[in-house]
């Protein structure tokens, strides 16, 4: 299954399984989010990770550093994002 985000609009097809019906998301059509503010944290491989300060947002998102910001990027620091594009598109 390929991630989408709560509250995301996607065009999706109806898969069924069984007596089960899934959607399975085919395109995104509006994300949800396009700019937020977020914590920034680092996972075990060092990677840049950014949690997202929304009630609906629990998973923290892959991030990468903008050319254009030349400070170092510290843990917990709060930073403003700009959603770029998405594991469905």
């Amino acid at each position: 299954m390929k991630k989408v985000m709560h509250g995301d609009k996607i065009k999706a097809t109806i898969e069924k399984q069984g007596d089960k019906e899934q959607a399975e998301p085919e395109s995104l059509i509006e994300p949800m989010l396009t700019r937020f503010i977020a914590k920034v944290r680092f996972n075990k491989d060092k990677k840049l990770q950014v949690l997202v300060d929304h009630p609906s947002i629990n998973q923290p998102i892959g991030a990468q550093q903008a050319k254009s910001v030349k400070r170092r990027i510290t843990r917990r620091r709060l930073g403003r994002c700009k959603f770029k594009n998405s594991p469905i598109t």
